[in-house]
């Protein structure tokens, strides 16, 4: 069995983390686990995968790594989406879903700058 990278991090339940070769518990939350500070944001997006339109959903937060998306669908872990946010797309892998909510996780990292803008226009509106 191979070690999980640093960057794979986000698929390892929650209670656990590898350390010294085995998995043991933590108590780190997974805020405390992530590469990179969340921004609280309230926008609505577009979400498609293979092309074809799945709905939108409402982006609760956001970092240069990944995002959370409330929605009314489930989205199938795993899948490659594209999030339409204001005029540009951002595509990424589901991480994990529940059935009000998702994590995308980019399929490469935004600049700090452009998360801290579409925050800043969310925070116009």
């Amino acid at each position: 069995m191979t070690s999980p990278s640093p960057d794979t991090i986000t698929s390892i339940p929650p209670q656990k983390a590898e350390m010294n070769g085995k998995f043991e518990s933590t108590s780190l939350s997974w805020s405390e686990k992530r590469r990179s500070g969340r921004h609280e944001v309230k926008m609505v997006v577009r979400l498609s995968y293979a092309d074809i339109a799945v709905g939108a959903g409402v982006m609760t937060d956001i970092s240069e790594y990944g995002c959370r998306i409330e929605a009314v669908f489930r989205m199938t872990t795993g899948r490659l989406v594209s999030v339409q946010v204001a005029d540009f797309v951002i595509v990424g892998w589901v991480a994990w879903s529940t059935h009000e909510a998702f994590g995308i996780d980019f399929s490469n990292p935004l600049r700090l700058e452009v998360v801290q803008h579409i925050a800043q226009v969310v925070s116009r509106r």
